[in-house]
């Protein structure tokens, strides 16, 4: 029962004794106090009307799945891949209108090879269930800043860019 008192009275507006007249009128959880009909709450001795709407939002709040902030990070994890993939998109119709000139040379085939690689890589980030999303976010982020003015270097430049930011990415994988 002290366990359950500690538990309601984390709630604002709720003390230890109102958390016992609680428990008695039935509320020993916070999804039975987040579904109480307000009138009934507001029978309780020593429980203040006006106060009942925030005790039932916090209540319904604590009552909520933990699991609620890791989608959240989750959709960030997937506009952090789609705002990279956009960007080696922009990057390889950059570097193809470079050489759109003749016979593609030895450094313009290391880069759409790295290319390649680094989409395959973002599409395996991307499929694999997220363990840590934080980490993988930090991670993604870094890769894309290892591409910014990559468009204005040689060839040579442009595919160490590219093989840096898939080992920044391939930290997030593992």
């Amino acid at each position: 029962m002290e366990q359950i008192v500690k538990a309601l009275s984390r709630i604002k507006g709720i003390g230890e004794v109102l958390a016992g007249r609680l428990i008695e009128a039935g509320f020993d959880d916070y999804e039975k106090l987040a579904s109480a009909d307000p009138a009934q709450l507001g029978r309780i001795r020593g429980m203040n009307p006006r106060a009942v709407p925030a005790i039932v939002a916090q209540a319904a709040a604590l009552a909520a799945p933990p699991d609620a902030p890791s989608e959240k990070l989750e959709t960030g994890v997937s506009q952090a891949a789609e705002r990279l993939r956009q960007k080696v998109a922009s990057l390889a119709a950059a570097v193809h209108a470079r050489f759109a000139g003749g016979e593609p040379g030895k450094e313009a085939k290391k880069v759409e090879r790295q290319i390649l690689k680094l989409v395959d890589l973002l599409d395996r980030i991307e499929a694999t269930p997220e363990r840590r999303p934080k980490k993988t976010g930090r991670r993604l982020a870094k890769a894309e800043r290892k591409l910014t003015g990559a468009e204005e270097k040689p060839p040579v430049g442009v595919a160490r860019r590219l093989k840096k930011t898939r080992r920044k990415l391939r930290k997030a994988l593992e």
